[in-house]
């Protein structure tokens, strides 16, 4: 009889190496920032706080140091929270998959120099009177230093993350239509906008503000105080449909929908520009925007350019995680969610109407369009083709 041998593999990650492997799922730093920025307001959920966040931008030009502080309660298990994946110390859906704080400190720096700090100080640390601070570089086993005093938190409690941001992530913001390179004044403004169209819902029910401050290579601060969310420009208004109580797979949710055609915001650089883009459903869960630009996915057609101006808002609301559709790790909605979406009750679509038929478009009319249009484009004097007669 063959003896066989066991022994165990030797397989701890090395903390540097695994950092920097959950790192670069993000579109552009708006998205990283905001992983960074759902940490406090899921403890202002949680706990029923007024929340404010301060975000400070500082230029150094070739990088760019971010602080985000808050008056929250402090993070009470930091052990659980510098652990990948761990969601025992999550306090709301936001901390939906216990990635958000490592997730983003490693896809802003994730270099051979890492420069990011976190500070937070609880009930427990103020009664001791002091703050707990752990540093960069990640590591398994990482040191937490208890230091007396309250270091950069501005009251009791609260939690001051601060992170160094290369420059060429910090200008990954910048439309994609622009060719020339942004100031640092005019990325802040790209990012502003994120903020207000990422929060809209939480910005309009008053659940937390932002101070906003920027400041520049000569140190001048620029202060501004967000509250505003940033809303489409409906035209004619917009229809709101009665809330919908529907099963996703995981359990009861409610659905609630507004849609309607806008108008062009012109200052805006991402959001409610009536393009292909920006038209389309936006999903949010729990009043947080997940995703927007959806067409194809819900209606199974392409977006035609007469339908650049429907917006249909859709936010999922639920306590419950596993009611909740499946997103990625970088809270991006996945495809096949998109294909459970509940029938209305005729069964003949989505809980609400396609641009087409609410437009009342037809195959007729785009072909007709069509027509017209190589009509346009023709030169040599050939006589007019038949037009459709249907109504």
């Amino acid at each position: 009889m063959t003896e066989i041998t066991i022994r165990k593999s030797s397989n701890i990650p090395d903390g540097k190496e695994l950092f920097e492997g959950i790192s670069g799922n993000f579109h552009d730093f708006g998205q990283t920032l905001c992983e960074l920025i759902d940490n406090p307001i899921s403890n202002f959920l949680a706990h029923k706080i007024q929340g404010l966040i301060e975000l400070t931008l500082e230029d150094h030009d070739s990088y760019v140091d971010v602080m985000i502080r808050d008056n929250g309660t402090g993070i009470g298990d930091l052990d659980t929270a510098l652990t990948i994946a761990a969601r025992s110390c999550a306090q709301s859906l936001l901390n939906e998959h216990g990635m958000g704080l490592k997730h983003a400190l490693a896809s802003i720096d994730a270099g051979e120099t890492q420069h990011w700090s976190i500070q937070t100080r609880t009930v427990e640390d103020a009664a001791h009177d002091r703050y707990q601070r752990v540093e960069s570089p990640y590591g398994i086993g990482m040191p937490v230093y208890l230091v007396p005093g309250s270091g950069d938190i501005v009251g009791s409690t609260g939690t001051v993350v601060r992170v160094r941001c290369p420059m060429h992530k910090f200008l990954s913001l910048k439309p994609t239509g622009r060719k020339d390179t942004p100031t640092f004044t005019e990325t802040a403004a790209y990012l502003k906008e994120t903020l207000r169209y990422t929060y809209a819902n939480l910005l309009r029910d008053e659940v937390f503000s932002i101070i906003f401050t920027t400041i520049s290579k000569d140190g001048v601060p620029d202060d501004e105080w967000i509250t505003e969310p940033l809303e489409p420009n409906w035209k004619d208004g917009c229809t709101v449909l009665p809330p919908v109580e529907t099963d996703l797979g995981g359990g009861s949710v409610t659905i609630c929908c507004r849609y309607g055609s806008i108008r062009r915001g012109k200052k805006n650089a991402f959001f409610y520009r009536a393009n292909m883009a920006s038209s389309g459903a936006e999903i949010r869960i729990n009043g947080r925007a997940i995703q927007h630009g959806l067409y194809n996915e819900i209606w199974g057609k392409a977006l035609h350019p007469n339908q650049n101006r429907f917006i249909a808002q859709i936010d999922i609301l639920s306590d419950q995680v596993d009611a909740l559709p499946d997103t990625k790790a970088a809270k991006t909605v996945c495809a096949r969610t998109m294909r459970r979406w509940p029938r209305c009750s005729s069964g003949s679509g989505p809980i609400f109407p396609s641009p087409l038929r609410r437009r009342g478009v037809s195959r007729c009319w785009y072909a007709c369009w069509r027509r017209k249009r190589r009509r346009k484009r023709t030169s040599c004097g050939s006589p007019p083709r038949r037009t459709c007669t249907s109504a």
